[in-house]
């Protein structure tokens, strides 16, 4: 039940054992069901895949996973399965109970307005004043002076 696998990808030789379900590039161990390599050579022996794959890929797994009920933790006052309660039906329950218990969902408002553009500033763009420190040498599109911009150019044309 010992098989070897070549490889094109890699150019390597995987050796594939049955008796064991494992391969020696040990994905098959890992996940829980055949790897590549371990499918070449089942699908090569007509084999079925489902029977090399664990016990909890299968479907009466899942299905046994959630065939009983599911019950809060810590829910020592409640006795049976969780219960879907309508926002209507949690107002009146924190109304007529004052409990800091009822668990209300987060507020998903938008706040008004175009959302911010102006980027967080590091430690090296902030001098010591707060005041921002110039890392652009504005220049001038006309004159070609430093310090202001066409729009603002004083100078004589030349």
């Amino acid at each position: 039940m010992e098989y070897e696998v070549e490889s094109k990808e890699t150019s390597r030789g995987y050796i594939v054992r049955f008796d064991h379900q494992t391969c020696t590039c040990r994905e098959w161990q890992l996940k829980g069901y055949p790897c590549g390599h371990g499918l070449a050579v089942i699908i090569t022996m007509n084999e079925d895949l489902q029977t090399f794959a664990k016990p909890f890929f299968h479907l009466d797994a899942y299905r046994k996973t959630y065939a009983n009920h599911i019950y809060a933790p810590n829910s020592h006052d409640e006795v049976g399965p969780l219960t879907y309660r309508s926002h209507r039906t949690i107002e009146e329950l924190s109304d007529s109970d004052n409990s800091d218990d009822v668990l209300l969902p987060p507020s998903t408002c938008r706040s008004a307005g175009a959302p911010k553009k102006q980027r967080i500033r590091t430690q090296e763009e902030i001098d010591q004043d707060g005041k921002l420190i110039a890392t652009r040498i504005f220049r001038c599109g006309r004159c070609g002076g430093v310090g202001h911009s066409k729009r603002t150019c004083s100078e004589a044309i030349h």
